[in-house]
């Protein structure tokens, strides 16, 4: 059962219609990072009157694309079964370059319906003799 955002053990919970005005997508995964670095954030899903919202069976879907060709990056989308609707996301762009976050719930896009834009710099090579 979910009260006002308090997850109470039961599959599926959905405490409200989702709002994408009202969710948040946040965290140092989303600013510019170094290739090969692991980059981390967050989801909030919130419904109109500001309370968590989503469910244990459905993730949000995400997609983290290199550009020109939208080469997808390997990435893991985690639910916390004590925090409706709130997800982490854990991903490492392997290669420099100007990347595309698109946050997506059930077609809606998440973050007030704009992607997010990232650049990755090269990293720094250290040669060993």
């Amino acid at each position: 059962m979910c009260i006002y955002g308090i997850f109470l053990d039961i599959p599926g919970c959905f405490t409200g219609d989702f709002d994408t005005n009202k969710s948040d997508i946040f965290g140092n995964g989303l600013q510019d990072s170094i290739a090969g670095n692991v980059s981390i954030f967050f989801i909030q899903l919130r419904d109109s009157k500001s309370y968590p919202t989503g469910s244990i069976d459905y993730s949000p879907q995400v997609s983290i694309s290199r550009l020109p060709n939208y080469e997808e990056v390997n990435k893991s989308v985690i639910s916390y079964r004590d925090r409706v609707g709130f997800y982490k996301v854990t991903y490492s762009a392997e290669i420099s370059g100007t990347y595309v976050i698109v946050c997506t719930w059930k077609g809606i896009m998440i973050n007030r319906g704009g992607a997010i834009k990232k650049t990755v710099h090269a990293g720094i090579l250290v040669f060993t003799c």
